[in-house]
């Protein structure tokens, strides 16, 4: 995961600030989501992470379908809201699809 983050993150970083230093990502350094905002079940959303859908699609107008990227983000707010991320560095949220769990 390190030679993944390293590898394919710096090029973005590097075209987005240009002049910035470069940052170092470590697969240690990500927090694990899995175990605290998957809920109850795989296929069962939260009342935060439908929530979290809400809040976005009327924000930013971008959809997330409930079940990977939904949770991820769900947990994504959770820890800037709590001051565990983004303090003074930006962050960055990949949307991998999963657009066919919208329509389920």
């Amino acid at each position: 995961m390190e030679d993944f983050c390293e590898n394919n993150f710096s090029d973005g970083w590097r075209a987005v600030q240009p002049a910035g230093p470069e940052p170092r990502v470590f697969a240690n350094s990500v927090p694990l989501l899995q175990e605290t905002y998957v809920g109850q079940a795989y296929a069962a959303p939260t009342a935060e992470c439908r929530a979290a859908i809400r809040r976005l699609a009327q924000v930013e107008g971008l959809l997330l379908d409930p079940i990977y990227t939904g949770k991820a983000f769900t947990g994504l707010l959770d820890l800037v809201e709590n001051g565990r991320l983004g303090h003074d560095e930006p962050i960055i949220f990949l949307h991998t699809g999963g657009v066919i769990g919208l329509f389920a």
